[in-house]
Protein backbone atom coordinates (compact mmCIF):
# COMPACT_ATOMS: atom_id res chain seq x y z
CA UNK A 1 0.00 0.00 0.00
CA UNK A 2 1.51 3.31 -0.67
CA UNK A 3 1.87 6.17 1.80
CA UNK A 4 3.37 9.27 2.54
CA UNK A 5 4.63 10.50 5.80
CA UNK A 6 3.74 14.17 6.28
CA UNK A 7 7.04 15.49 7.15
CA UNK A 8 8.95 13.30 4.62
CA UNK A 9 11.80 15.63 2.23
CA UNK A 10 10.60 14.15 -0.59
CA UNK A 11 7.36 16.27 0.00
CA UNK A 12 9.37 19.08 0.18
CA UNK A 13 9.58 20.15 -3.55
CA UNK A 14 8.68 22.85 -4.93
CA UNK A 15 5.43 21.72 -6.42
CA UNK A 16 4.39 20.98 -2.57
CA UNK A 17 5.68 23.66 -1.42
CA UNK A 18 3.26 25.80 -3.46
CA UNK A 19 0.62 23.98 -2.78
CA UNK A 20 1.24 24.16 1.06
CA UNK A 21 1.11 27.93 0.29
CA UNK A 22 -2.44 26.96 -0.79
CA UNK A 23 -3.69 24.64 1.55
CA UNK A 24 -2.54 27.26 4.41
CA UNK A 25 -5.56 29.35 3.07
CA UNK A 26 -7.97 26.38 4.43
CA UNK A 27 -7.67 27.84 8.08
CA UNK A 28 -8.74 31.00 6.96
CA UNK A 29 -11.66 29.75 5.42
CA UNK A 30 -11.08 30.48 1.52
CA UNK A 31 -12.94 28.83 -0.83
CA UNK A 32 -11.26 27.25 -3.66
CA UNK A 33 -12.81 25.77 -6.83
CA UNK A 34 -12.18 21.82 -7.68
CA UNK A 35 -12.37 19.20 -9.92
CA UNK A 36 -15.63 16.98 -10.01
CA UNK A 37 -15.26 13.49 -8.00
CA UNK A 38 -16.37 10.18 -8.88
CA UNK A 39 -17.65 9.29 -5.42
CA UNK A 40 -17.96 10.40 -2.27
CA UNK A 41 -14.51 10.05 0.14
CA UNK A 42 -14.65 8.70 3.68
CA UNK A 43 -11.88 8.19 6.31
CA UNK A 44 -10.52 4.75 7.70
CA UNK A 45 -10.72 6.12 10.87
CA UNK A 46 -12.42 8.55 12.82
CA UNK A 47 -10.67 8.92 16.40
CA UNK A 48 -6.96 8.30 16.71
CA UNK A 49 -5.02 8.38 19.84
CA UNK A 50 -3.20 11.45 20.25
CA UNK A 51 0.18 11.70 20.86
CA UNK A 52 1.17 8.69 18.54
CA UNK A 53 1.58 8.51 14.46
CA UNK A 54 -1.07 6.73 12.67
CA UNK A 55 -2.10 5.86 9.00
CA UNK A 56 -5.13 7.80 7.53
CA UNK A 57 -6.99 6.02 4.57
CA UNK A 58 -9.11 8.09 1.98
CA UNK A 59 -12.03 5.88 0.78
CA UNK A 60 -14.52 5.42 -1.84
CA UNK A 61 -16.79 3.08 -3.53
CA UNK A 62 -15.67 3.91 -6.96
CA UNK A 63 -12.44 2.66 -6.62
CA UNK A 64 -10.99 -1.20 -6.53
CA UNK A 65 -7.85 -2.38 -4.94
CA UNK A 66 -7.22 -4.02 -7.68
CA UNK A 67 -7.00 -1.53 -10.75
CA UNK A 68 -6.30 1.77 -8.73
CA UNK A 69 -3.18 3.05 -7.22
CA UNK A 70 -2.41 6.27 -6.26
CA UNK A 71 0.66 8.71 -6.36
CA UNK A 72 1.75 12.24 -5.51
CA UNK A 73 0.87 11.20 -2.09
CA UNK A 74 1.30 14.72 0.59
CA UNK A 75 -0.32 15.06 3.81
CA UNK A 76 0.24 18.40 5.69
CA UNK A 77 -0.90 19.43 9.56
CA UNK A 78 -2.61 23.31 8.86
CA UNK A 79 -3.61 24.62 12.06
CA UNK A 80 -6.52 22.28 12.89
CA UNK A 81 -6.80 20.81 9.72
CA UNK A 82 -4.79 18.39 7.88
CA UNK A 83 -4.98 18.59 3.92
CA UNK A 84 -4.31 15.84 1.88
CA UNK A 85 -3.10 15.39 -1.69
CA UNK A 86 -2.89 12.44 -4.27
CA UNK A 87 -3.03 11.57 -7.96
CA UNK A 88 -5.49 8.63 -9.07
CA UNK A 89 -4.39 5.69 -11.65
CA UNK A 90 -6.21 3.75 -13.00
CA UNK A 91 -5.39 0.78 -14.77
CA UNK A 92 -8.34 -0.21 -17.58
CA UNK A 93 -6.21 -2.77 -19.42
CA UNK A 94 -6.66 -4.93 -16.05
CA UNK A 95 -9.24 -7.91 -15.77
CA UNK A 96 -10.46 -7.62 -12.04
CA UNK A 97 -13.27 -9.38 -10.52
CA UNK A 98 -15.95 -7.31 -8.83
CA UNK A 99 -14.49 -5.00 -5.58
CA UNK A 100 -17.40 -3.46 -3.46
CA UNK A 101 -15.07 -2.67 -1.08
CA UNK A 102 -13.93 0.91 -0.62
CA UNK A 103 -10.21 1.84 -1.53
CA UNK A 104 -8.25 4.48 -1.71
CA UNK A 105 -4.53 6.16 -0.93
CA UNK A 106 -2.95 5.81 2.44
CA UNK A 107 -1.01 8.45 4.33
CA UNK A 108 1.41 8.09 7.12
CA UNK A 109 0.55 11.02 9.60
CA UNK A 110 2.62 12.10 12.77
CA UNK A 111 1.24 12.40 15.97
CA UNK A 112 -1.37 14.70 16.79
CA UNK A 113 -2.17 16.72 19.65
CA UNK A 114 -5.26 16.16 21.26
CA UNK A 115 -8.26 17.78 19.49
CA UNK A 116 -10.55 18.00 16.06
CA UNK A 117 -9.25 17.87 12.89
CA UNK A 118 -11.02 18.92 9.44
CA UNK A 119 -9.49 16.64 7.20
CA UNK A 120 -9.82 17.90 3.30
CA UNK A 121 -8.46 16.39 0.05
CA UNK A 122 -7.12 17.84 -3.23
CA UNK A 123 -6.62 14.81 -5.78
CA UNK A 124 -3.99 16.32 -8.34
CA UNK A 125 -3.71 15.87 -12.11
CA UNK A 126 -0.92 13.56 -13.04
CA UNK A 127 0.91 16.36 -14.57
CA UNK A 128 1.32 18.50 -11.22
CA UNK A 129 3.51 19.83 -9.99
CA UNK A 130 4.43 20.80 -13.16
CA UNK A 131 1.62 22.20 -14.35
CA UNK A 132 -0.38 25.38 -13.19
CA UNK A 133 -4.02 23.84 -12.20
CA UNK A 134 -6.71 25.48 -9.60
CA UNK A 135 -6.52 24.19 -6.39
CA UNK A 136 -9.19 21.94 -5.59
CA UNK A 137 -9.34 21.20 -1.28
CA UNK A 138 -12.41 19.34 -0.73
CA UNK A 139 -13.71 18.28 3.58
CA UNK A 140 -14.02 14.90 3.90
CA UNK A 141 -14.70 14.33 7.30
CA UNK A 142 -13.57 15.60 11.05
CA UNK A 143 -10.43 13.47 12.66
CA UNK A 144 -10.67 13.26 16.69
CA UNK A 145 -7.21 12.82 18.51
CA UNK A 146 -8.08 12.17 22.05
CA UNK A 147 -6.93 9.26 24.79
CA UNK A 148 -7.51 6.20 25.02
CA UNK A 149 -10.71 6.70 27.80
CA UNK A 150 -12.02 9.65 25.30
CA UNK A 151 -11.75 7.22 22.18
CA UNK A 152 -13.53 4.39 24.07
CA UNK A 153 -16.68 6.10 24.70
CA UNK A 154 -16.82 8.06 21.24
CA UNK A 155 -19.43 5.24 19.73
CA UNK A 156 -22.41 3.60 20.41
CA UNK A 157 -22.61 3.78 24.21
CA UNK A 158 -21.07 7.02 24.44
CA UNK A 159 -24.42 8.59 25.08
CA UNK A 160 -24.80 6.22 28.44
CA UNK A 161 -27.14 8.37 30.77
CA UNK A 162 -27.65 11.43 28.72
CA UNK A 163 -31.56 11.68 27.04
CA UNK A 164 -33.56 14.12 25.88
CA UNK A 165 -36.73 15.73 27.49
CA UNK A 166 -39.60 18.33 27.76
CA UNK A 167 -40.90 21.04 25.45
CA UNK A 168 -39.09 22.72 25.23
CA UNK A 169 -36.21 20.62 24.71
CA UNK A 170 -33.56 19.52 27.09
CA UNK A 171 -30.62 17.55 27.44
CA UNK A 172 -30.29 15.54 30.98
CA UNK A 173 -26.89 15.20 31.77
CA UNK A 174 -25.97 12.46 34.77
CA UNK A 175 -23.50 13.37 37.39
CA UNK A 176 -20.22 13.76 36.07
CA UNK A 177 -16.33 13.78 37.46
CA UNK A 178 -16.05 17.63 36.91
CA UNK A 179 -17.10 20.89 34.72
CA UNK A 180 -18.39 20.36 30.91
CA UNK A 181 -19.34 22.13 28.25
CA UNK A 182 -22.28 20.66 25.71
CA UNK A 183 -22.14 21.72 22.13
CA UNK A 184 -24.78 21.79 19.19
CA UNK A 185 -23.35 21.12 15.92
CA UNK A 186 -24.75 20.57 12.53
CA UNK A 187 -24.20 16.93 10.73
CA UNK A 188 -21.10 18.85 8.72
CA UNK A 189 -20.07 20.02 12.32
CA UNK A 190 -20.59 23.40 12.33
CA UNK A 191 -20.67 24.67 15.91
CA UNK A 192 -24.48 26.01 16.79
CA UNK A 193 -24.91 26.39 20.43
CA UNK A 194 -22.77 25.80 23.34
CA UNK A 195 -23.47 25.96 26.71
CA UNK A 196 -20.90 25.64 29.90
CA UNK A 197 -22.21 23.45 32.94
CA UNK A 198 -19.45 24.57 36.07
CA UNK A 199 -19.99 21.67 38.32
CA UNK A 200 -20.21 18.24 38.15
CA UNK A 201 -23.66 17.75 39.44
CA UNK A 202 -26.96 16.62 37.37
CA UNK A 203 -27.71 19.07 34.87
CA UNK A 204 -30.62 20.06 32.89
CA UNK A 205 -29.40 21.78 29.62
CA UNK A 206 -31.79 23.81 26.97
CA UNK A 207 -30.60 22.54 23.73
CA UNK A 208 -32.16 24.05 20.03
CA UNK A 209 -34.59 26.48 20.81
CA UNK A 210 -34.04 28.63 17.95
CA UNK A 211 -33.50 25.84 15.13
CA UNK A 212 -36.16 24.49 13.05
CA UNK A 213 -36.45 20.84 11.71
CA UNK A 214 -33.44 18.32 11.40
CA UNK A 215 -30.94 16.23 12.23
CA UNK A 216 -27.92 17.88 14.29
CA UNK A 217 -25.25 16.48 16.85
CA UNK A 218 -25.19 16.97 20.62
CA UNK A 219 -21.44 16.54 22.17
CA UNK A 220 -20.54 16.71 25.57
CA UNK A 221 -16.95 17.80 26.36
CA UNK A 222 -15.55 17.02 30.31
CA UNK A 223 -12.69 19.34 31.52
CA UNK A 224 -10.24 16.49 30.79
CA UNK A 225 -11.19 16.60 26.84
CA UNK A 226 -13.78 13.52 27.26
CA UNK A 227 -16.37 13.36 24.15
CA UNK A 228 -19.62 12.12 24.52
CA UNK A 229 -22.02 12.68 21.88
CA UNK A 230 -25.38 11.86 21.06
CA UNK A 231 -27.59 12.24 17.35
CA UNK A 232 -30.68 14.74 17.94
CA UNK A 233 -33.55 15.05 15.31
CA UNK A 234 -35.71 17.87 15.43
CA UNK A 235 -39.24 16.80 13.51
Amino acid sequence: MPSATATSPSLRHSGFTRWNRIASLLILGVPLLGLAQPGAWSLSVKQVQAGKPFTLQLLNAGYGKCSSTFSHLGAEKTGKGLALIFNTVIDSAKVCNPDTKPWGPAFDIDALSAGEYTVSFWEVPACYPDCHVIPGFKPVDTLTAGSTAVLARTGASSDAGMRFQGNPLSLFLPADSGPRSVELRSVTGMLLETHQVSDADEALVPVGAGLGRGLFLVRVVSATGEIRSRKLFKP
